[in-house]
């Protein structure tokens, strides 16, 4: 169940939109802390009359049936940008962007010889920007 702010949910009620049904089922439903410690009861049948009174289809919303089975992606790691440059490790990203280095201004003296030692390793893995000067 989501939380919307009172000023989100006027707006929706101004626009016509409504509450989402599932605010309705959820409100006809006892809260889930008194089920589990047993002061309410809440069987299937309680859900499935509350979501057909909302107009929800029970298992079609996800309230009897299990969520459908998802896959995760497979993780590549990509490059940190510093000004729309590539670079290779966040650590040496967060230390070029801390020094100024691709920022248009000078680099910052006490981090020159780390950020020169870094350009040097190789860590860009993309092409350098340019400025739109012919080269001399």
């Amino acid at each position: 169940m989501r939380l919307m702010a009172a000023d989100l949910a006027a707006w929706h009620h101004s626009a016509g939109d409504g509450v989402d049904p599932n605010t309705a089922v959820w409100a006809a439903l006892p809260p889930p802390w008194e089920v589990l410690d047993g002061s309410s009861a809440c069987t299937r049948a309680d859900v499935e009359a509350a979501c057909r009174t909302a107009g929800l289809d029970p298992e079609g919303s996800g309230w009897t049936a299990p969520a459908a089975r998802r896959v995760v992606a497979v993780f590549r790691p990509t490059p940190e940008l510093v000004h729309g440059v590539s670079i290779a490790d966040p650590v040496w990203a967060s230390l070029l962007r801390r020094a100024g280095v691709f920022s248009g201004k000078h680099v910052k003296p006490e981090l020159a010889a780390d950020a020169g030692h870094g350009l040097a390793s190789g860590i860009v893995v993309s092409e350098l920007p340019t400025t739109g000067r012919p080269t001399e």
